[in-house]
């Protein structure tokens, strides 16, 4: 019944044929009886001429049309049971069962195929009976009706054919309207629904009886009532269609979203009701509004992120931040307090819109105590929608009451914690009770931890702003003499003790290369580019006299990497030892001295002989002279030979003494001869080994085992320093005698040859404790004749020869040293 009349609407639904893609179910039995090609009539006549004239008829107008005749009704329905035709045509007169009642059994038996009642009798009343009964036309045995029957008969067989297909169509869209997922419904002109179909029921739960009759605007929110009242009094706003959306609320009290498209039905200029076609958008509206939450939240964090692009100090960053904080937020006003350095209190960093007595009060540490502890503890916004209808547990008193004074309705606190720190929070007061949904507090957690990156960075930036200013005051205050240069030797920064060295100002020769500024291609200044320096990648410290800056200076060349590992630059450090130096040839010299003092008697002993040799050879001479004894020339010259040797020998004594007591600063490295070296320091220490051991009864046996080494670059006086240290010590270490080994021997590192000098002694060998200050300036195992200052005096010609002393020994046992 509520299908009845509503073909145009379905048609105006659903404006595609959809006949292709209906499926077998909805091919009905009724269907089988449409229109046949050729025409396939039935005539049931019991006149055997009637008949004979009706067939020549047909034939006449149509040659393939098909004719079968019957004489009575019984056979009529007998052959419709059995065959298909396209229609009947009916005589009302026939034996047995006659037309009327022909045609009532047609319609019981459900044969779906038209019928035309022919009779002789011209009464109106049989004709109105017979289209009652089902008849489709009625035609009148009058002269000439044969000739109009054939068209009367195709207009007929049409005009079924019509009604079949709208059957059809009819019953494909009611339903393809049942089972479609939509709301599909009409009202009347009130609103009280008229029609559903059953995706009302399925989307909004209700049953068809519950919604019946029953005005839908009741089932949409309040906005969506408004709205629908607005449309429908409008009649559409004169639009007879139009696509609304409206949110219906479903049995079990969910929200859905529907796009509505409304039609107003009208009937002579009247409004009868509403059609409406309604697609579920509840998933999309949620997206929607997810988007734009999303797009609201990125608007915000990037006018937050924008605003504190423009500044790295923390007072900006916070009035800029709090601005757009409550632009977006629709807080009254807010602050932000940062986290001190020096202890876990915070301090105000940025107020906005809040009166100056207001800001003053919030600087009492005691109104956030109770909030810093619970946001360090909970890491949590601390959220008050109403002050005063409620309080949340962690809210600080104290803050609630100066609010309520101010006007405020609710606040936020929210922390701002970078990589598990805590830099400070932000607080947001409303003038209204704020509900601070978890969007929004979403919104604000996102543009907090922007506030909290840009907070850190300012803190970083400021580090580093102190860090480099303390770099450049202690780089320029600095005593030694900095340079750093490129791989090019291009100057890239210098200290002013390095121009006030060179009487520029530091930018002279900033970008400058170095052998433009030292000129001296021995310079270490200028010999970053040596391939070794790359090899061996560590520090490199040279002893250079620099008549440009006027003295000795220890330079040191330091490499520079990048964060890829890359070598960019060298660092040069240079320090001023001319002091130094002065002072270590001073004890040198005093080292020397003690040596010879101690060596002494022994030369005395050793110039008594030579004297002596001398002395006897000429009082010879004299005695024969005086004798009158004319002396062989040969013997004579023997004599005086012996006397030239003996004072040479003398001679030597003294050249030795001389050379090992004094000290030439000018002296540069030249290549000497190691093993040579050695046998000096031991003939320089005969008398103390031999001599004076002797006599005191103490034998000492120093073997020396040289083999061919290379000669190397140094300073021959300095070296047999060392050697004369070394030995020293060993004798002094063998009180009851023994024996001293020395030997040499050549070996490389990274293709570079060196020498390694061993002594090893016998003596009594020292503790861990002594062997490890050995070194030290002043530290001495000899009591008051010693000056603890020769092994460190040792040490330091060795590191400026690029060499190194290694002492191994253990108590009772001897000693080994290696130079």
């Amino acid at each position: 019944m509520l299908w009845q009349g509503r073909t145009t609407f379905f048609h105006q639904l659903f404006c595609f044929d959809v006949s292709s893609i209906l499926p077998k179910l909805f091919v009905f039995d009724f269907v089988k009886s449409m229109i046949c090609y050729p025409i396939k009539v039935l005539v049931v006549e019991d006149n055997v001429d009637q008949i004979l004239l009706t067939e020549r008829a047909f034939k006449r107008c149509n040659a393939e049309m098909q004719v079968v005749s019957v004489k009575d009704g019984r056979d009529c329905l007998d052959r419709l049971s059995r065959e298909d035709f396209s229609i009947v045509i009916l005589d009302y007169s026939l034996p047995r069962m006659d037309g009327m009642e022909v045609i009532k059994r047609i319609k019981e038996n459900g044969f779906d195929v038209p019928v035309i009642m022919v009779t002789g009798q011209g009464d109106e009343q049989v004709a109105v009976k017979a289209l009652k009964n089902g008849a489709y036309d009625y035609v009148v045995k009058s002269q000439g009706y044969l000739k109009s029957l054939p068209s009367i008969v195709e207009k007929t067989i049409e005009k079924h054919d019509l009604q079949i297909k709208l059957r059809v169509s009819e019953e494909k869209y009611k339903r393809l309207a049942e089972n479609a997922n939509d709301l599909i419904f009409t009202t009347d002109s009130h609103g009280n629904f008229t029609f559903l179909t059953n995706g009302v029921v399925k989307l909004l739960g209700f049953s068809a009886e519950e919604l019946l009759g029953k005005n839908f605007k009741s089932l949409l929110d309040l906005r969506s009532q408004r709205v629908a009242e607005v449309e429908l009094l409008g009649e559409l706003r004169g639009d007879p269609t139009k696509l609304i959306e409206l949110d219906f609320v479903t049995k079990n009290g969910e929200s859905k979203s529907f796009e509505l498209s409304l039609t107003t039905l009208l009937h002579s200029g009247r409004v009868m009701g509403f059609e409406a076609i309604g697609r579920d958008v509840t998933q999309r509206k949620l997206l929607e509004r997810e988007i734009l939450q999303k797009n609201k939240e990125l608007t915000a964090l990037l006018s937050v992120t924008s605003a504190l692009a423009h500044s790295l100090n923390i007072e900006e960053i916070s009035d800029a931040s709090l601005q757009k904080i409550c632009e977006f937020t629709g807080l009254s006003s807010g602050a932000i307090y940062t986290s001190r350095f020096t202890d876990a209190s915070s301090q105000l960093s940025g107020s906005y819109n809040l009166p100056p007595h207001f800001v003053e009060s919030l600087n009492d540490r005691s109104l956030w105590d109770d909030a810093l502890d619970s946001l360090l503890r909970l890491k949590k916004p601390i959220v008050n929608r109403s002050l005063q209808t409620s309080l949340s547990p962690h809210s600080p008193s104290l803050l609630i009451e100066l609010c309520k004074k101010e006007g405020m309705q609710s606040f936020i606190i929210l922390p701002l914690f970078f990589k598990e720190k805590f830099l400070g929070f932000v607080f947001g007061g409303s003038l209204t009770q704020n509900d601070f949904s978890s969007q929004e507090i979403e919104i604000l957690s996102s543009i907090c931890n922007q506030i909290t990156v840009a907070i850190a960075n300012a803190r970083l930036f400021n580090a580093i702003k102190e860090a480099k200013t303390e770099w450049e005051t202690t780089f320029d205050t600095m005593s030694e003499l900095i340079c750093m240069q490129d791989l090019n030797g291009r100057i890239i920064r210098t200290n002013r003790a390095m121009a006030r060295r060179l009487k520029v100002e530091p930018r002279e020769i900033v970008n400058k290369r170095a052998m433009e500024i030292f000129r001296d291609e021995r310079s270490p200044w200028c010999h970053h580019q040596r391939p070794d320096m790359y090899e061996r990648n560590k520090i490199i410290s040279v002893e250079f006299e620099d008549k440009l800056l006027g003295g000795i200076f220890d330079i040191s060349s330091t490499p520079i990497y990048n964060s890829e590992g890359q070598l960019f630059a060298w660092l040069y450090v240079g320090k001023d030892i001319t002091e130094q130096r002065q002072l270590q040839n001073q004890i040198v010299q005093i080292e020397r001295l003690k040596a010879l003092g101690e060596m002494a008697s022994g030369i005395a002993h050793r110039f008594n002989n030579i004297l002596a040799g001398i002395l006897g050879k000429t009082q010879l001479m004299l005695s024969n002279l005086e004798k009158g004894v004319v002396p062989d020339p040969e013997h004579l010259m023997q004599n005086l030979k012996t006397v030239e040797r003996t004072t040479m020998q003398g001679s030597d004594v003294v050249k030795r003494i001389q050379d090992f007591t004094w000290i030439r600063t000018d002296q540069e490295f030249n290549d000497v001869d190691v093993n040579e070296i050695i046998s000096d320091a031991i003939n320089i220490l005969r008398p103390v080994w031999k001599d004076q051991c002797e006599a005191r009864g103490v034998k000492i046996d120093i073997r020396f085992h040289p083999e061919l080494v290379p000669r190397v670059c140094g300073i021959s006086t300095e070296l047999t320093q060392v050697m004369v240290n070394i030995l020293s010590n060993s004798i002094d270490a063998m009180l009851e005698g023994g024996m001293i080994a020395v030997e040499t021997r050549p070996f490389q590192v990274d293709s570079t040859d060196y020498v390694e000098i061993r002594v090893s002694d016998t003596g009594v060998g020292m503790s861990d404790e002594v062997r490890r200050k050995i070194f030290e300036p002043f530290f001495s195992t000899k009591g008051p004749k010693g000056t603890g200052l020769g092994m460190s005096v040792a040490h330091g010609i060795i590191s400026r020869h690029q060499g190194d002393i290694i002492i191994e020994s253990e108590l009772g046992k001897g000693t080994i040293c290696l130079v």
